[in-house]
């Protein structure tokens, strides 16, 4: 799962990149800076949810899921924090193009994934 959101997220990334070289080349390196900030985020939350190994009970999982939502929240909102403060020439276009580019993308990779339930979760479920 998590190699599939690595790839979808390089798509999303060379195809953003692609276009703003060829319609606005000064803003390609913002928007690496916001991809690279999408990423991590979003990363973090594809490893806690899906990743790690732990086996939840069902009643669990909604924490589960708002625990990684709220951990990519934070990272995201501090990474930006960072960029903004240490990076001179952030054009905010670019910046969000990336950023949002990589969410799209992420959220694509994980709503056209595939999964089906072991014969003992379809018993208890």
């Amino acid at each position: 799962m998590f190699g599939r959101v690595l790839v979808a997220n390089l798509i999303a990334l060379i195809a953003l990149l692609s276009v703003l070289f060829a319609i606005a080349p000064g803003e390609v390196r913002s928007a690496l800076i916001g991809s690279g900030i999408g990423i991590f985020g979003n990363g973090y939350a594809v490893w806690s949810v899906f990743v790690r190994p732990t086996k939840r009970p069902v009643q669990g999982e909604l924490l589960v899921l708002y625990r990684a939502e709220f951990g990519k929240l934070v990272i995201m909102g501090v990474l930006c924090a960072a960029a903004f403060a240490a990076v001179d020439g952030i054009r905010i276009i670019g910046f969000l193009l990336g950023l949002l580019s990589g969410m799209i993308a992420t959220t694509g990779a994980l709503v056209t994934q595939k999964t089906e339930l072991s014969v003992e979760e379809k018993i208890e479920n």
